[in-house]
């Protein structure tokens, strides 16, 4: 339109193979969505929401990870307190179940992190990226008298039963409870190891009570009441009591009298 200007056909061919061009890019695009607008706003507001969620997520993440170093931080304290604690007993406990003896908890030492992870993170804690508290082993080391400082599992059976069971006591004497069942303690003992436990149990029971399954007659003897079914000649069972300490009184009491007394223990 322009009568100035001098028409060139280079310009005119280039200019087309670009309308072309452009012609065929919108064409790829596919039909006009007349709703976007509308679909746009939506998802403008759904974004918004999900940005605020996950603020809200990442700083309760991050409240997370600071209480668990505090816990992580607590349990090793109070870890290291009870543990002082325990082996303190667990010494006296055991030079009163052999005397002359020694031993002690040790703590063993923690395995390398792991590899793979993140700062050395496990699965669970590369997950949630939360390091859980590391709390080492403990080893038992026992010295009955005349033997050298060994691991609990190259003592003899007795010993090691003798070493649990103070082991056992020594945790509740940090944390006591009203009462203990032990079945069967004295199996493994003979009669010079079952009365030095019975004379421990004799000690602790005056602030803990003691129950004992047991069919051991020296360990019977050292209780102060005891239980147990029979069977008469019908072949009905039933239960029995005895209180030892009761019974010696009757004992007495008839001997006084040059009356004769039977108690039997079942």
């Amino acid at each position: 339109e322009d009568d100035g200007a001098e028409f060139d056909a280079q310009v005119a061919e280039k200019a087309e193979r670009e309308i072309v061009r452009l012609e065929r890019k919108i064409a790829g695009l596919g039909p006009v969505n007349g709703l976007a607008p509308e679909q746009h706003a939506e998802l403008a507001v759904r974004v918004e929401s999900l940005r605020a969620v996950h603020i809200d997520v990442a700083q309760a993440a991050a409240d997370v990870r600071v209480l668990a170093g505090r816990l992580g931080e607590s349990i090793e304290r109070r870890f290291d307190a009870v543990f002082g604690s325990v082996g303190m007993h667990f010494q006296d406990l055991f030079q009163e179940l052999f005397p002359g003896g020694q031993a002690t908890l040790r703590l063993e030492a923690l395995t390398s992190p792991g590899e793979g992870t993140p700062e050395g993170l496990d699965g669970a804690e590369a997950a949630t990226g939360v390091r859980s508290p590391k709390l080492p082993g403990v080893e038992i080391l026992a010295r009955p008298a005349g033997k050298r400082l060994q691991p609990l599992s190259l003592l003899s059976g007795g010993e090691r039963a003798l070493t649990a069971l103070a082991v056992i006591l020594a945790l509740q004497q940090v944390n006591a409870s009203p009462f203990y069942v032990f079945d069967e303690i004295d199996a493994p003992l003979d009669d010079s190891n079952i009365l030095r436990l019975t004379k421990l149990l004799k000690r602790l029971s005056a602030d803990q009570q003691f129950i004992v399954v047991t069919h051991n007659h020296v360990t019977m003897a050292a209780a102060d009441v005891l239980y147990g079914v029979t069977i008469d000649q019908d072949g009905v069972s039933s239960v029995l009591s005895v209180r030892l300490a009761a019974a010696e009184q009757l004992g007495e009491v008839y001997v006084r009298g040059h009356r004769q007394a039977v108690v039997a223990a079942v």
